[in-house]
Formats: structure tokens, sequence, C-alpha cells
């Protein structure tokens, strides 16, 4: 090139360095933004997330409350019933032992009664045993021995009642149910807070929702403006690289190789663009190649390094092992356009080449292995440009009297990968409503953060400086302001991260506290479940015990009928006996005072034995009555603890379905009730096991991803310090 060529080429790089700079400077502010926009929206939709299953959880603690507290009314009913039971039992067993000793008094005396008719019947058997007397006097006896055996018979009757009503476990029940009504009403005071707390965080979530969506929407609009500087700066770039570079584009990276597009040379004057005439050529340029070059040394690389591998590659060295050759330089064929049915009406590059970096046949020889200017094959993770060298035509240089050849400015970096490629800015839009849920980030929403981290190319340091001239300088320059952008870059990412894994730190203490409260809760249900299991059966065992007790005073009330009704009849044959005596006596004085006497005493007791037994007939059906009312209470008491264990567990003791209820009190055989306070609390401490799990997953995928972006913000800070440094050195 000639000197002006040469000012002009310096000038062509600096400019174009200087927008491929502000491009960096405008991608890594739209990144930083999209990152900050990513969270906000990965925060806005955790906390929407965590606010439904807080409602969720609201509307558990509602069904719990519901239920439990329908559980406790039943439980104050249960205890009501039991004590009322207790004291009609307390009654019953009194008037029962009363009962009995009034039924002994009374049996006492119907036998000392027979005795004293046994008396008189020996007197009047000895003195005439064919008198009328005698036969009153016989039957009398027979009489009232009967009657003396079912008053012996009442007797046992009524003291296997008392002892039957004294073994009723009334007081057991009463103790077993005020244990179990506590333990209900300390568990209805634990959910009742539970649920005071539930409703709190919602309000607090509710609140926070709204401030987090605030959050989000600046976000969103600073990433909008950042794209748009970015994308404003991107059409700087391809304006001036497609004006002063070639339009030089390097397109469809991947793992195996990429693209290169660029235009032709021409000739700077119209009438020079003629067509070839009488077989001359009219087009300035022989031959194209390319040079791969490290991104880190293309402000360094210049004619002079394109020409010395030009002359090395001039000769093709085999390796030792004679398997591959390695070049560095390589021709492009002009392929013209290539365009399809999608880019109809767009103009393409005149030169449109793919590039593999494994392998490749150069003019009928190889496969070549392509390398860097360095010698070196080429690497995935690393940034590279490209430099088109262009050699112009012997007669062209000939006719410009400048024999040096073209080298363009290098290429936007790039760097082959074999991961996903991160989204472009137009990947995220928003709606016309503003909506923040219609904003998109594929890629970002796709892959774990610490892939996407491998994916974004920063600025590699030279370690060799050799050159002390400006374009060096302006090297470190511009790798300092890039490497900059990168680390804060890097630092917004680092920022982000560690907020979300102190909100996930609190998600993750929350879910272990509701762990260990909804295992607290599911311990005491058990208990629960145990105690009132306990209360029914021993309210079985009572309801059982006054049912047998209810029936032997029952029989001891026919029994006493039965015995009054004999004792009464068989007085009525000892008055006759001792109204006949005394007629006797009055017509025959032979008669023994002794036996009128007797007879006369006999009547005494009979009216006195009649009296005795219509007390202990009395007190036999009022104990009766009093075990009536016992049975009955009792019998309510026990269906309220059936009633409570069902709808505390949903089964009965034999572990079937129980029966629910429809509105009018009727009884719906088959239908299982669907939410027992148990099955909630259950379900309840399932769930939290499982949110727990969740969370911890969420936690330290998030704790990795950090530690991933901590690692890249370190390099590239170590990196920024070395520029810095170099860059003082070059200054000074």
């Amino acid at each position: 090139m000639n000197s002006y060529n040469d000012n002009l080429h310096t000038n062509l790089i600096v400019s174009l360095q200087t927008l491929e700079q502000e491009l960096k400077s405008a991608e890594a502010k739209k990144n930083a933004s999209m990152f900050t926009l990513y969270y906000a929206h990965d925060a806005t939709h955790k906390a929407s997330e965590q606010l439904e299953i807080s409602m969720q959880e609201l509307e558990n603690k509602t069904n719990f409350k519901t239920q439990v507290t329908v559980n406790s009314n039943v439980s104050n009913n249960l205890l009501n019933s039991a004590n009322q039971a207790n004291s009609f039992v307390k009654q019953s067993i009194t008037l029962v032992a009363v009962s009995a000793a009034n039924v002994q008094i009374a049996a006492n005396s119907i036998v000392k009664l027979a005795s004293d008719i046994g008396s008189i019947y020996s007197i009047v058997n000895a003195a005439d045993d064919k008198s009328d007397i005698y036969t009153l006097a016989k039957e009398a006896l027979s009489l009232i021995n009967e009657t003396a055996k079912d008053g012996e018979l009442a007797s046992q009757i009524a003291m296997e009642a008392s002892v039957l009503s004294s073994e009723i476990a009334a007081s057991t029940v009463v103790d077993k149910a005020k244990a179990n009504n506590d333990l209900m009403n300390g568990f209805l005071k634990i959910i009742s807070d539970d649920f005071a707390d539930v409703s709190q965080t919602v309000l607090a979530e509710n609140a926070a929702l709204d401030s987090i969506r605030t959050v989000e929407k600046l976000a969103e609009g600073n990433y909008l403006d950042n794209a748009a500087a970015y994308t404003s700066a991107k059409s700087a770039y391809q304006v001036a690289n497609q004006v002063l570079n070639l339009d030089l584009k390097i397109t469809d990276e991947s793992s195996t190789g990429f693209t290169i597009c660029f235009n032709r040379i021409k000739k700077p004057f119209k009438h020079l663009q003629a067509p070839a005439q009488a077989g001359k050529r009219y087009d300035p340029i022989e031959n194209y190649y390319f040079i791969i070059v490290k991104d880190s040394k293309k402000m360094t690389f210049n004619m002079s390094d394109a020409e010395n591998i030009l002359i090395s590659d001039a000769e093709e060295i085999p390796e030792k092992d004679n398997s591959h050759l390695k070049k560095s330089i390589i021709p492009l064929q002009d392929q013209g356009s290539i365009s399809s049915p999608a880019d109809k009406g767009k103009k393409q590059p005149d030169i449109l080449q793919r590039v593999d970096i494994t392998e490749r046949m150069i003019g009928g020889k190889g496969p070549y292995t392509i390398q860097d200017s360095d010698g070196e094959n080429i690497k995935l993770e690393t940034s590279y440009v490209v430099f088109i060298l262009a050699i112009y035509t012997d007669d062209y240089k000939k006719k410009i009297n400048c024999f040096t050849d073209f080298l363009s400015a290098p290429s936007y970096s790039f760097t082959l990968s074999n991961k996903l490629v991160k989204a472009d800015s137009g990947s995220i839009t928003s709606n016309k409503n503003n909506d923040t849920s219609a904003i998109d980030i594929p890629n970002l929403t796709q892959i774990p953060l610490y892939d996407y981290l491998h994916q974004m190319p920063g600025i590699q340091m030279s370690n060799d400086i050799v050159k002390n001239n400006k374009v060096s300088i302006d090297g470190l320059v511009f790798g300092v302001l890039g490497t900059q952008d990168e680390v804060d870059q890097y630092q917004t990412i680092v920022a982000s991260l560690t907020q979300k894994r102190n909100n996930f730190q609190i998600l993750l203490t929350n879910a272990g506290n509701n762990c260990k409260q909804a295992l607290v809760n599911k311990n005491l249900m058990d208990q629960l479940v145990q105690n009132t299991k306990d209360l029914q059966e021993n309210s079985a065992t009572a309801y059982n015990e006054i049912v047998m007790a209810n029936a032997k005073t029952k029989g001891l009330a026919i029994k006493l009928k039965s015995l009054i009704d004999k004792l009464i009849y068989s007085v009525d044959m000892i008055n006759t006996l001792s109204t006949l005596v005394i007629r006797k006596k009055a017509l025959n004085p032979l008669i023994s005072d002794e036996l009128v006497s007797m007879v006369g005493q006999a009547g005494i007791d009979a009216n006195h034995t009649v009296a005795l037994t219509l007390v202990a007939l009395q007190s036999g059906f009022a104990s009766q009555a009093a075990n009536i009312e016992s049975d009955a209470a009792v019998a309510v008491e026990y269906a309220q603890s059936r009633n409570l264990y069902q709808m505390m567990t949903g089964t009965d003791l034999t572990g079937k379905n129980s029966k629910v209820s429809d509105e009018k009190g009727r009884s719906k055989k088959g239908v299982k009730q669907k939410h027992s306070v148990s099955e909630l609390i259950t379900g309840a401490y399932e769930n939290a096991l499982q949110l727990f799990s969740q969370r911890q997953t969420n936690y330290d995928i998030v704790t990795q991803e950090l530690n991933q972006a901590t690692i890249k913000r370190n390099n590239a800070q170590v990196k920024l310090e070395l520029l810095q440094a170099g860059l003082k050195a070059g200054d000074a």
C-alpha cells in the first residue's frame, strides 16, 4: 500500500474498532439489563408462585380450622355428655345401693314373718291337726315361705344390680374426655394461630408482589432502552463495515466451522469497471485469502504479518507422521451470491464461503487442517477475527505504480462453540398492554445459567505486547474497556444471583419451618386420634356396663312387683288366720293364749313387712329410672365419641369408611368422608416435605449458578487488572 492507503487503512481500523467497542459496550449493557430483566421476571414468577402456594396453604389452613373447630365443638359436647352421664351414673349407683339395702331389709322382714307363721303352724299342728285353723295356718305358711324365697331372690338380684352399677367406668370416661378435650382445644389454638400467620403472610406477599412487579417494569424499560442503543450501535457498525471493510461478516458459527461473507474489491471509477473486452481483465484482484487471527492480536496484525504467512505457506510441509497438512492462509473461491426464497429482495454478498476448521481440500490437495496466524489449531471457546488478504493483479499494480496488496480490517470477533447460542435482542419483546408475562427470553429460560455463562465470549488478553506503537496501545485501551464491560456484566449477574439465592434461602428456611410445624401437627393429630380411639373404647365399655346394670334393675323391678303381690296375698291369709283364731278363742277358752298372742304379733309384723316391701319396691323403680337415664346419657356420650373418631379419621374403628349425613341428618350409606382432619393434616405434612425438597433443589441450583458466575467475574477482574497494568506500562 502507498502512504495514502496506509493512512486510510489505519483510520479504517481505528474507526471500526471504535464502533466495535461501542457495539460491545452496548451489547454488554443490553446483556446486563437483559439479565436484570430476566431475574426481575424470574422474581415476579417466583413471587407469584409463592403467593399461589401461600393462598393454597391459606385454603388448607381454612379447611383445617373449620374441621378442627367442628371436632372441637363435638369434643366439648362429648365432655358435657360425659359429665352428665357420670352424674347420672353416680346417682344410679346410690339409688341402686339404697334399693338393694331396702330389698334386703324387706327380705329379712319377710323371712322373720315366715318364721313367725312357722311357729304358729307348729302350735296349731300340735293342738289339733284337723281343725279349720290348722288348714288355714298350713296354707298361710306355704304362701309365706314361697314369698320369703322370692324375697331372698330379689335381694340377690338387687345386690347384683348394685355391683354392676358400681362397676360402670363413667369416671374413667370423664377423665379421658377431659384430657382429650384439652388436647383438642390446644390443637385448635395451634391451627388458629397458623391460620392467622398464613393470612398475614398472604397480605405481605401480595404487597411484595406489587413491589416486585414495579421493579420488573423498570427493568423492562431499562432493557428496552439498552436494546435500542444496542440496535443503533449494531446498525452503525454494520454501515461502517459495509462501506469501509467490504461488508466482511462471519456467520453460522458452530463447533466445526463458520461462513465468510464479503464483497469484492472494485475499482474506484465506474468507467474502469466496464466489462472485459478482447480478453482483457478489469478485475483488480487476482486472488482472495483469509487469515484467522486471535482477537487479542488483531490490533497488532498488519500486512507484513500477512505477507510472511503467505510466504511461509507457499511451500506445503507435511507433518512428521505424514498425516494432514496445516495451513494458516487459505484461498477463497468466488462463489457469487447464494440466495434463498427467504432472502429474496435482499442484497447478497459477492463471496460467501463455508470454512471447515477440521479439514479442507485446497487446490485439489490436502486435506488441510486450518490454523490461526500463530500456526495453532483453531480452539473452541476462543475469540477470533478474520482478515481478508487481496492480491492485486500485476497489471493493476503497474498501472497505479503501487506493489503492495490489500489487507482488510478485522472482522467482528466470533467464537466457535458447541453450546447453545445466546438469544438475540429481538427475543425479548413487550406486548401492547405492557404485560410482563409476554416477555420471552428463550435460551435464558430454557437452559441453566451456568451453561449460558460459558457462551459469553470475553476479551482475551495478549501475553506478548511486542510493539510499542499507537496500534498496540489502542488495543490495550479497547481491551480495558471491553473487559470492564465484561466485569460489569458478570457483576450484574452475581448481584442478581446473590439476591435470588437469598430469596431461596428465605423460602428454604420457611419450608423447613413449615415441615417442622407440619410434623408437630401430624404427631399431635396422631395422639388425638389415639386418645379418641381409647375414649371410644372406654365409652363402649361403660355403655355395655350400663346396659347390663339397666337390665338387672329392670329384672329387679319385675321381681319386686311379683314379690309384693305374693306378700300382700300372704298377709291377707295371715290376717284371716288371726281373725279366725281370735273368733275361735272367744268360743273355745281352751285355745292357747300364746297362740292368740303370736297370731296378733304376726299380723302386726305382716303390716310392717308390707310397708318395708313397698319401700323396697319404690326404691327399686327409682333405681331403674335412674339407670334408664344413665343408659341414655352414656349412649349419647358413646355415640358422640364414635362420631368424633369418625370425623377425625374418616373411618370407624374397624377401618370401614364412615357415613356422611345429608343436610337433613339422614345417613348416606357407602359414601366416604372426603376431608377428615387427619387426612388433611397428613396431606399437609406430605406436601410440606415435597415443597422443602423442591426448595432445596432450587437453592442448590442457584448456588451452583452463583458459583459459576462468581468464578467468571473473578477471572474477568484479574484480566482487567492485567490489562490495566499493561496499559499503564505502555503509556510509560
